[in-house]
């Protein structure tokens, strides 16, 4: 009796773990909901975990412009171009972030 053994190209095997990953996460969501469902939460312990489940709103955080980091990037290669020339001296990390 032979097995006849098909090759499979590395994508597919990759394809398949990435299905096996998200097949697995929704396994666990289902047990974790199935475990829900199961508590007999008072309506405090419910507000409660309802709050945690929620997914928080995003944190505005600031944001560089094109320009600013543009002219972040032109300053750091003149530093650089001035410390190859040997027209600036190097600093210590600890210097930089006392004068922080």
């Amino acid at each position: 009796m032979t097995i006849r053994v098909k090759r499979i190209r590395k994508s597919k095997i990759v394809r398949f773990k990435r299905e096996e990953k998200r097949d697995m996460n929704t396994v666990a969501m289902n047990n974790l909901w199935t475990y829900l469902q199961g508590l007999s939460l008072t309506a405090k312990n419910k507000k409660w975990l309802s709050e945690r489940l929620i997914e928080p709103k995003a944190v505005d955080m600031p944001v560089m412009t094109d320009e600013e980091i543009k002219e972040g990037l032109n300053l750091a290669f003149m530093h650089m171009k001035e410390v190859n020339e040997g027209k600036r001296l190097t600093r210590d990390i600890n210097e930089l972030l006392n004068e922080l």
